[in-house]
């Protein structure tokens, strides 16, 4: 339950900033804006990596599964000491980076595996 009050204050958090730089936010699918560092607790649902663009997107559930995201680009894959898709999905992590809007969507995109910590 507790988990789930961090990731509903943060997300509002998040929408609150968005609102007070609204001319810096366009929801548009080529749009990338930046927010602040944050954390955010929650269980991984999914983990998928891209071979194309080597990209590595985690799911994280809460409220609407899959509303936000944690991504990791390339190179960065290589810091985990296994395939973060598998290192992580169905564990309760805690992710600390910079938020992100990607296509609309929440992400927070992280270099190294000091960035996540899985929760007992």
């Amino acid at each position: 339950m507790y988990k789930y009050g961090i990731l509903i204050l943060t997300l509002f958090a998040v929408i609150s900033l968005m609102w007070k730089k609204a001319d810096l936010f366009k929801f548009a699918n080529t749009s990338v804006s930046k927010i602040s560092d944050t954390s955010v607790c929650d269980k991984v649902l999914d983990g998928k990596y891209s071979a194309g663009d080597q990209i590595t997107t985690l799911s994280l559930g809460g409220i609407s599964p899959g509303q936000i995201r944690i991504i990791i680009k390339g190179k960065d894959r290589d810091n985990f000491p296994s395939p973060p898709e598998k290192l992580y999905i169905g564990k309760t992590v805690c992710v600390k980076g910079s938020v992100e809007t990607q296509d609309g969507q929440l992400s927070i995109v992280i270099k190294d595996p000091g960035q996540i910590v899985v929760q007992q």
